[in-house]
Parts: structure tokens; C-alpha cells; sequence
């Protein structure tokens, strides 16, 4: 498996569309904060304004996870691609490395890739921040804990996009599919989560007085999933979601990070577990 992975750090190192999109993950967040600088927040007048400018480029800061899940499925699913069209998996298996080494060493690879992809967005953010801002929106430990968090949803994004990528053999039929399949868990995340935060009541008008003031009534919610094991299924799924992890990471809706971490984990061992049995009985031609 060594020899596996030190090829395959050659090509990561060598792929010309795997630093393209780190720096085009750098470029878009510094310039999103940057663009910051031009409103009425900068330069901060008191400490009011001060916390403004802070917490509006934190939020752009953090958003940068969930733009490099627009970057990694296409970095990710074109290298696994290349090692199906050019027959590199097949020769793997004639020279006798194992099906699972290799399922493992393409998993690594792309944890790491996806790592590196949402890092080259948020330390250049993080640093623009500090030197414009004089500091962080938040204490260390929350930052090195939000930090540890947003590199397990990435994790767990990379082995959804490492099951893909290993199964299907056609290298543009496996880059469409990784995109649009990672677009879904971060849509289908969203609409889990504003599910999730439906409010129970509803404030309607019933009346309006002779002075104009509105007579109102709190009326049953009907879109409002109701306490019981189907919201607790919603609330699981959600969760276990790297695109719904990587969107409440990015609006701060992240209120328990080690419960995300473990669910994703979860999502993980299931996708690897599915990767390496598949991958196993797969026909490599």
C-alpha cells in the first residue's frame, strides 16, 4: 500500500486541476472578504462596527467549505477516472495488489485532497481576517473545534466521492455524477434543515380594529414535523449528511460539533464499508 500511495501523492502533486482549484477556492473566499472592505463596515468607526465587520467576514470565511464541495467532486471523480480509462486499476490487480489496498489508497488521497481544497480557502481567510480585524469572531477552542468538524464533514464527503469514483468506470459519466450527486446532499441537507426548523404555530390576522390594529391568532403549523420517531429519522438523516454538516457549518447553525463529527464518521465507515464491498466484486476491464 505504500508503494500505492507515494504514486499516488505523485500525481496529486502533479494534477494541474487539483491546484487550480485550490487556488480558486483561495481567490473566491479572500475576495469575498476583501469585498467587505468597501462597505460602511471598514474602516470600524467603534467597537459596534468593529463586531459587524468581524462576524460578516467569519461568516464568509467559514463559507468556504461549502464552496470547495463545488470544487473537490470534479478534482476527485477526474482522478479515479484517469486510473479507470488509462487501465492503471487493472494493471494494480495483475501485479497482485490487493482490491482493498487499493480502495484504501484512493480513500486517502481523497480525504486529503478534499482537506487541502477547504484549507487553501480558510487559512488564507483566516489570517485576512486576523490582520484586518485584529483577531478572530471566536475563542480558539471553538475555532479549533469548528476547524476539527468542517475536516470530518470534508472526510466524509471525500469517501461518498471515493465510492463513486471507484465504481463507475467512465471518467466523464463519473465527474457529472460526482457533481450533481454532491449537489443533492447539500440541497437535500437544506431542505432537511429548514424542515427541521419549521415553527410549530403560525400568527395569522383574523380581524383588524376601527383604529387599524391587527387582531392575530396562533394556528397549528401544518408544514411543522410533529415530536415522535419521524422527526427523529429527519434529524439523524440530516445530520449524517456531509452537505447538510458543510451548510450549518457555514450559517453557524453548528450548535453541537461533536455530535456532526460522529455522525460523521458514521457516514464514513457506511460509505467505505459499501465502497469496499462493491469495489471487491467489481469487473475491472
Amino acid at each position: 500500500m505504500t508503494e500505492l500511495l507515494r504514486a499516488g501523492f505523485y500525481r496529486l502533486r502533479h494534477s494541474k486541476l487539483f491546484w487550480l482549484g485550490c487556488a480558486g477556492i483561495a481567490l473566491h473566499t479572500l475576495w469575498a472578504m476583501a469585498s467587505i472592505l468597501k462597505g460602511p463596515y471598514y474602516p470600524a468607526a467603534d467597537d459596534w462596527m468593529l463586531e459587524l465587520l468581524r462576524a460578516d467576514m467569519h461568516g464568509r470565511l467559514f463559507r468556504s467549505l461549502l464552496n470547495s464541495f463545488y470544487v473537490t467532486p470534479v478534482v476527485c471523480a477526474a482522478a479515479m477516472g484517469r486510473e479507470h480509462q488509462d487501465g492503471s486499476l487493472r494493471r494494480m490487480v495483475i501485479a497482485g495488489h490487493r482490491r482493498r489496498s487499493m480502495y484504501l489508497c484512493n480513500l486517502i488521497l481523497s480525504i486529503i485532497t478534499c482537506a487541502a481544497v477547504a484549507s487553501a480557502g480558510f487559512l488564507p481567510g483566516l489570517v485576512l481576517e486576523y490582520a484586518v480585524c485584529g483577531g478572530i469572531n471566536n475563542s480558539l477552542k471553538d475555532l479549533l473545534l469548528y476547524a476539527a468538524g468542517m475536516f470530518m464533514a470534508s472526510a466524509a464527503m471525500a469517501s461518498f466521492l471515493t465510492l463513486l469514483g471507484m465504481l463507475i468506470p467512465n471518467r466523464a459519466a463519473s465527474i457529472i455524477a460526482a457533481f450533481l450527486l454532491s449537489m443533492a446532499l447539500i440541497m437535500g441537507g437544506r431542505t432537511l434543515d429548514h424542515w427541521l426548523e419549521e415553527p410549530q404555530t403560525n400568527l395569522i390576522v383574523t380581524d383588524v380594529t376601527e383604529d387599524g390594529e391587527w387582531i392575530t391568532e396562533k394556528v397549528p403549523n401544518p408544514d411543522c414535523l410533529p415530536e415522535g420517531p419521524g422527526r427523529d429519522a429527519v434529524q439523524f438523516l440530516m445530520e449524517l449528511d456531509p452537505g447538510a454538516q458543510a451548510f450549518l457549518y457555514a450559517t453557524f447553525s453548528a450548535f453541537e460539533p461533536q455530535r456532526l463529527m460522529a455522525h460523521a464518521a458514521l457516514f464514513l465507515a457506511l460509505t467505505s464499508a459499501a465502497g469496499l464491498l462493491l469495489f471487491r466484486r467489481k469487473d475491472l476491464r
